[in-house]
This record gives C-alpha cells, sequence and structure tokens, in this order.
C-alpha cells in the first residue's frame, strides 16, 4: 500500500510543480532552476536519512532480541530459579541496559546528524527563496512586474515549494518502502533447506523397508555431524539407536522427519527416495517424541490432542493415549482434568514437572496410531517406576508398527529387535544385545560402565530394568 500511495502522491505533485515552475518561468526564465535547485540537495538528503534509518533499523533488529531475551530471562518462570539462586538478576539487568545504552546512543547520534544535515538544506532554500524574491523586486523597480503579477509570483512560489517538498516526501518515502521491499523478496527467494516437490502419497500401513544409504549430513555453515551412514529399518521392526551424546542421533532423527535432506547419499521408503513423497503424507505416517518435546500453554486433551488434530475433540480416543503415555493419572489430579490449563503463562494454569509433562508428549505420540514411531529419549525425565511401567507396555503399545528408540539407558534397548551403535556421525556395531555384549566392543563398554553404577541397587517393579 505504501508503494501505491506514495508513487500517486510524487506523481501528483511533480505534475502539479511542472506547471508551478512554468507560470515563474514567466517572470524569469532561470527561476525554475533555482527551484530545481535547492529540491536536489533536499531529496538526496531525504534519500539518504532514509538510508540510514533503514540501515540503523537492521542493525538494531538482533540487538533488540537481545534486550527481549535479558527480559524474558528476568521476567519468565522458566529462568526463576536460577536467577534466584545465583543472585543474577543485576547480571541481566545490566546487559539488558548497555545494550539498551547502545541502540540510544546510536539512534541519537543518527537523529542529531539528520538535524545538521536538514538545517543546511533549509538554509539552502531561503537563499533560494530570496535570490526568486530578488529578481521579482528588480522586475517591480523596473516596471516590468504588477502589483498583480506579484501577488501571482507569491503564490506560485509558495505552491511550488510546498509541492516540491512533497515530491521530496513522498520520494524518499518511496525509496524507503523499496528498501524494505528489497529485504523481503530477498526473504521470499531464499531458498528453502528441503524442496517440498514430491507428490507420491504415502501408503496406509507400513510404507516398508526405510534404508539409510550412505547418508552424510552437515547443518548449514556447520561441520559434518553424520558420515556414510548406512542401516534399515524393516516393517513392524524395534531398532534401538544408541551412542554417547554428540553422536548424531537427534540428527538422523531430524533427517527421518525430514526437517533436512541429506548432503551426500538417500533416505529410501519402500525402496523410493524419501523425496518423492509428498511431504504432508509423510509426516503423518510418523510419530515423534523428540527429546525437547513441547510443553503447550493450552488444556490437557489440546496438549495431548495436538498430536493428531483430527482427534483432538475425541475424548475417548485422548483418554486412550492418555493411558498408553502414563499421563493418565497425572491428569485425574487436575481440577478440571482434561480441560485444566496447562502451564503457568496464562492465569489458572497448573504447571507439570519434567517427568509429568514426559508423560503428556508420549501419550501425543501415541494418539497419532502413526505406522512410523521415533523415541527420542522417550523416559528421560521419568521416575523408575514410571519407566518401568512404560517398558512393560511397550510391545503392545508399538505392535506393528515401525520403531526407532534412541536411549541413553542401556538396559531399557535390551528389549529392541537389533541395536544400531552410533559413534561420531557413524555406524560402528550392530547387532541385538547379546551380540553385541559379546563383540565386547563399544556397546558393551558403555552397558557395563551403566551395570557398575547400580550393581549395588536390586532390580525390581520400584527401578526401571
Amino acid at each position: 500500500m505504501n508503494l501505491i500511495v506514495f508513487l500517486a502522491g510524487a506523481v501528483r505533485s511533480i505534475l502539479a510543480t511542472g506547471a508551478l515552475l512554468l507560470t515563474l518561468a514567466r517572470f524569469h526564465p532561470a527561476l525554475p532552476l533555482v527551484i530545481l535547485a535547492t529540491a536536489v540537495p533536499q531529496a538526496l538528503l531525504s534519500f539518504r536519512m532514509q538510508n540510514d534509518a533503514f540501515e540503523l533499523l537492521v542493525w538494531k533488529t538482533p540487538e533488540a532480541r537481545r534486550m527481549r531475551y535479558y527480559s524474558s530471562v528476568m521476567l519468565t518462570d522458566a529462568y526463576a530459579k536460577e536467577v534466584r539462586i545465583g543472585d543474577l538478576s543485576r547480571l541481566f539487568l545490566d546487559l539488558y541496559k548497555s545494550t539498551f545504552d547502545r541502540l540510544f546512543a546510536a539512534t541519537k547520534g543518527l537523529r542529531f546528524r539528520q538535524l545538521r544535515a536538514s538545517a543546511g538544506v533549509a538554509a539552502l532554500g531561503v537563499a533560494g527563496t530570496a535570490v526568486a524574491f530578488g529578481w521579482v523586486l528588480l522586475g517591480i523597480v523596473a516596471g516590468e512586474v504588477t502589483a498583480g503579477g506579484l501577488m501571482l509570483f507569491v503564490q506560485a512560489l509558495l505552491l511550488t515549494q510546498q509541492n516540491v517538498g512533497q515530491i521530496v516526501e513522498n520520494s524518499a518515502m518511496l525509496y524507503g518502502t523499496l528498501l524494505y521491499m528489497e529485504k523481503l523478496m530477498d526473504f521470499l527467494d531464499a531458498r528453502p533447506l528441503i524442496a517440498d516437490t514430491g507428490r507420491l502419497p504415502v501408503p496406509d500401513g507400513l510404507p516398508g523397508e526405510i534404508q539409510f544409504q550412505g547418508v552424510s549430513f552437515a547443518y548449514p555453515g556447520g561441520r559434518e555431524v553424520l558420515h556414510n551412514v548406512t542401516f534399515t529399518l524393516r516393517p513392524g521392526e524395534v531398532v534401538a539407536l544408541v551412542g554417547e551424546n554428540g553422536a548424531g542421533k537427534t540428527t538422523i532423527v531430524k533427517l527421518l522427519a525430514r526437517f533436512y535432506d541429506p548432503t551426500a547419499g538417500a533416505i529410501l521408503v519402500g525402496g523410493r527416495d524419501l523425496r518423492e513423497y509428498d511431504l504432508a503424507s509423510w509426516r503423518r505416517s510418523l510419530a515423534v517424541v523428540f527429546q525437547d518435546f513441547a510443553r503447550f500453554q493450552l488444556s490437557a486433551r489440546l496438549n495431548i490432542g495436538v498430536g493428531a488434530l483430527e482427534h483432538a475433540d475425541d475424548l475417548d480416543r485422548i483418554r486412550r493415549a492418555a493411558e498408553q503415555g502414563g499421563a493418565d493419572e497425572v491428569i485425574a489430579r487436575l481440577p478440571q482434568q482434561y480441560e485444566t490449563l496447562l502451564g503457568k503463562h496464562f492465569e489458572g494454569g497448573v504447571d507439570l514437572s519434567g517427568g509429568e509433562w514426559q508423560k503428556i508428549a508420549l501419550s501425543r505420540a501415541f494418539l497419532k496410531d502413526a505406522a512410523n514411531v521415533v523415541l527420542d529419549e522417550p523416559t528421560a525425565a521419568l521416575d523408575p517406576r514410571s519407566e518401568y511401567e512404560i517398558y512393560q507396555r511397550f510391545a503392545e503399545l508399538v505392535k506393528g508398527k515401525t520403531v526407532l528408540l534412541i536411549s541413553h539407558r542401556l538396559s531399557a534397548v535390551r528389549m529392541a529387535d537389533r541395536i544400531l551403535v552410533l559413534d561420531r556421525g557413524r555406524i560402528v556395531e550392530e547387532g541385538s544385545h547379546e551380540e553385541l555384549m559379546r563383540a565386547g566392543g563399544l556397546y558393551a563398554q558403555m552397558y557395563r560402565m551403566q551395570a557398575e553404577r547400580y550393581a549395588d541397587q536390586p532390580v525390581t517393579a520400584e527401578r526401571a530394568p
């Protein structure tokens, strides 16, 4: 809209100014040149001011984001405990203030520079007006300009200056709008991380084997995280993926969900490249519990319902999912049960513990009832009893599904059909628990290290196996 309004305003002012300049030329042919000579510096200064203001805005944007972050640390419950225990409020207040001072100093400096330049241009305009009046006064003395002519000159000059000012203002605003539009067009032209060009629908049920063939991946601008990874997930099979922190396990989840595409190699589903499938169709076939799962500030029902929005109003189905994910007992204790608002962002909300939130996230995945299930540390925040209960029901819950299970707790992956060991972005071992223990490699070392920690603690129903 700004583009249309300022362009129309500039064109209208240019046409009016042209007619007025012709009127002024009757008094002296040089008068239009004098007016235009004073207008050019005004226009150049206005363009420069718009450009400087835009560059300042671009520079200020990440600084303003810093301020919002420092403010959120001081004002939201997510950081409250650590801010209080470490007495960090002064630190973040100082960081906020120093950032604000930089923004204020930059803005003030720009405004003062613009004020000085504007004063100089204004003085030039006054000088031009004085020259124009001087010529007319000489004409009056010489008897070449009448009283009526003087009135016509004054009105024409004032209207000319007014329209020239409007031309300069509209042109400058038009220039500023084009600067914004250039950034917008650059953004719209940006290449997406993945190309959603697939048209093949994912068949109902298990779509076939999921194969990683020589997959390598590096995050944009970063080092390579996965190196020539090859493995297969067979239909109806439970495969565990284990490895140390930073080995690349979560990156495999992101590639499987097509948040990114491999930088080398391919992921095949049912013998076809994953990129050939319609993206929305593929994601509908996939249920994922992420390690950093979302905690929506919504009702308990909707917190589970977002897992499959088409079932968000089916309370019976949501109850079954909550029972499968272990969230039913949590919700039963809430004041309004499934309609209780979760989280403390809004008035009347009830916050949950980390383990209780994780049960909600698990229930969300079970509501979807997808053919392919990815569980990235699904019980990391659960107490041993809750973890034990989840894994006791696990075989029943994932029956007939293709499952990729990621866990640091190696005792929990023994029930998997196969275990893949990822080390520094490479698959270094593959087999059942018994086979890997006999091999005595990395998996056996990690398992024995964990077993030593619990050597004196008996395994019971009170403790996860």
